[in-house]
């Protein structure tokens, strides 16, 4: 009975690591996965930002160039 009880005890033991190490796993996986989406999405903010300021330096460039021929 002690040993049925002592192996019951190391097989809950070895299934809850395996199961920790599963999660671990998991959990790593996904954190890539969201770190990436992040990056991504900040990349495309970056972009965008560029984008607004070429636009706005070129509608500042334009108004100049308006109010030095009056």
């Amino acid at each position: 009975m002690k040993q049925l009880t002592a192996q019951s005890e190391k097989m809950k033991v070895e299934l809850r690591e395996y199961y920790q190490e599963q999660l671990e796993v998991v959990v790593r996986d996904k954190l890539r996965e969201f770190q990436e989406q992040l990056d991504a999405a900040e990349t495309s903010l970056h972009k965008e930002l560029e984008q607004r300021e070429h636009a706005l330096t070129e509608v500042v460039s334009q108004q100049v160039k308006q109010i030095s021929e009056k």
